[in-house]
């Protein structure tokens, strides 16, 4: 049980962050039962993390989380003995520590994201609301099963996106089963998240939509999980149809479906087409690489990854949509509208770029050696070009350039476009 906790608390800890008036309430609660008999108070600081990560732990399991400990800011652990005597002055004592915590917690007005059982311990995760993709103040609440209660305080930041790869990568350690299932159970079932594997079979691209968060990794086998509410995952499609995996959800005529999480952990050996609406994610974990690539991201949605391509890219992005991607192309041609947002580094021989109705596109660390940019009502774009830039700006347009190119230019200033040297 102690090793479930340890793996856990220094596996999260250098993602969480407690700030303002909950953070003081947190400390008092740490200061108050440090030195009452009975309580165990143990504080971490970010050196002495500096010096585990240079220690033989001996353990197969611990040595797998030693990368992180030098990305540890600070660790608070609380561990209090559950009264055994509840008639003696220490067994009062320890029994109004016990209220006591679960008044704190319940005063911080945490919600319970997730709730996990392994080897007869309880292990609560509680956090505050989430904040632009981050849960902040986040804690953990672990009744052993035995004689103890745990309350672990962790210094960093998470987004659900780094829980669901820490649950994956942990699950051998808290539950070395061979089940494709691995439950993190909760009194109601509407409250914890559940991991299920997918059969499917062969793709090279992929389209999410409906507010799926996909993490994709390009390697064999294929392989597809998807992490979810548990009493939700049939709502959940993960499907191949003409060599497309497509993802979304489908609430079978149920209303109000509502999730506390999806995320689908996706590896394939090939993704030459990616295509992300209605709110999804869609990030790579390592580069990708292929001879062709076609991304189209609208509707909100978001794709953001590492991308070396041999030949052509082909990117469009829409609808608000956002796209943040490191490229190596041949060839590279973009078109963005209607206020999307996007970001390109990386190089590329030839590229276009057409951008209009509010698009805004950063393309400056995207060296070129030749390149063509149009840019009309209202858009703004920057780009780096060596060689020849061929730009139009109109209706309001911005094209702004890195570089010493010779320029071909069609700027209508009468329209408020415009063509700008940056450094």
């Amino acid at each position: 049980m102690k090793k479930v906790i340890i793996i856990f608390a220094l596996a999260f800890s250098h993602f969480f962050n407690v700030y303002g008036q909950e953070k003081d309430k947190l400390d008092q609660l740490f200061d108050k039962y440090q030195e009452v008999e009975g309580v165990t108070s143990i504080k971490i600081a970010k050196p002495m993390f500096g010096m585990l990560n240079n220690l033989d732990l001996g353990d197969a399991e611990l040595d797998q989380i030693k990368p992180l400990l030098s990305k540890i800011n600070g660790l608070k652990l609380l561990i209090a003995e559950k009264s055994q005597d509840a008639g003696s002055a220490k067994g009062q004592k320890l029994s109004q520590i016990s209220k006591d915590i679960s008044s704190y917690l319940a005063n911080l007005n945490y919600n319970e994201i997730m709730t996990m059982n392994s080897g007869g311990a309880k292990i609560k995760f509680l956090s505050a609301e989430e904040k632009n993709g981050i849960l902040d103040d986040l804690l953990l609440s672990i009744d052993s099963g035995g004689d103890e209660n745990i309350l672990v305080k962790l210094d960093g930041k998470l987004s659900m996106d780094d829980i669901n790869k820490i649950i994956s990568s942990t699950e051998t350690k808290i539950n070395p089963v061979t089940n494709t299932r691995n439950s993190f159970i909760s009194d109601n079932t509407s409250s914890y998240l559940n991991g299920e594997s997918r059969n499917v079979g062969e793709f090279s691209g992929i389209q999410v939509s409906t507010g799926v968060n996909v993490v994709f990794k390009q390697e064999s086998p294929t392989n597809i999980k998807v992490i979810a509410d548990a009493d939700k995952l049939q709502y959940i499609v993960t499907k191949v149809e003409n060599g497309v995996l497509k993802v979304y959800v489908d609430n079978k005529g149920q209303k109000n479906l509502k999730f506390k999480n999806i995320s689908v952990n996706v590896s394939s050996p090939r993704m030459d087409n990616i295509k992300t609406s209605s709110g999804s994610t869609f990030t790579t974990v390592n580069a990708v690489k292929e001879n062709n690539m076609v991304i189209d991201a609208s509707s909100g949605s978001m794709v953001k990854g590492k991308f070396n391509i041999s030949n052509n890219t082909t990117v469009e992005a829409t609808s608000g949509s956002d796209i943040k991607i490191d490229i190596n192309s041949k060839n590279f041609a973009f078109k963005g509208s209607s206020g999307s947002n996007t970001t390109f580094d990386g190089q590329a021989g030839m590229a276009s770029f057409d951008i209009s109705s509010g698009a805004f596109c950063k393309a400056d660390n995207l060296r070129t050696n030749m390149a063509e940019a149009e840019s009309s009502s209202g858009s703004n774009i920057s780009v780096n070009v060596a060689s020849k830039l061929k730009a139009k700006a109109s209706s309001g347009g911005m094209i702004k350039y890195k570089g010493n190119p010779e320029i071909t230019s069609d700027i209508s200033k009468n329209s408020g476009g415009a063509l700008k040297q940056i450094n």
